[in-house]
């Protein structure tokens, strides 16, 4: 669920509650959305960030030195390079305002000598 509801007050930066009118709320909605798009895209975004946390070993050695594109969790195309990652992205009509897109490369190993 989205972390927010407008309603006719708000608070503002010192705690302080003030009326918010009806054109304000508007002007909100039409920068913000609809907030059950903006939700989902949240959670979507969630999922392919947690994702690429939680199975970081297993992505590198599937993907090793290769673009990857995730969409809600999923690694939905990659590529040798960032320009044929976007061919792939645009062939399969992915939204490119949802991917999370990412170089995989091994981590270097820091020596202290």
């Amino acid at each position: 669920m989205l972390g927010f509801i407008i309603t006719s007050t708000k608070t503002t930066q010192r705690g302080v509650s003030m009326s918010v009118d009806n054109a304000e709320k508007a002007r909100v909605l039409a920068l913000v959305g609809d907030p059950h798009v903006v939700d989902q895209d949240l959670q979507e975004f969630s999922k392919s960030a947690n994702f690429l946390s939680s199975e970081r070993s297993e992505i590198i050695k599937k993907y090793p030195k290769q673009w990857i594109a995730l969409l809600a969790g999923e690694v939905r195309a990659q590529a040798d390079s960032l320009p044929e990652l976007i061919r792939e992205v645009e062939l399969l009509g992915l939204p490119k305002s949802k991917l999370i897109i990412r170089y995989i490369d091994r981590p270097r190993r820091a020596l202290i000598l």
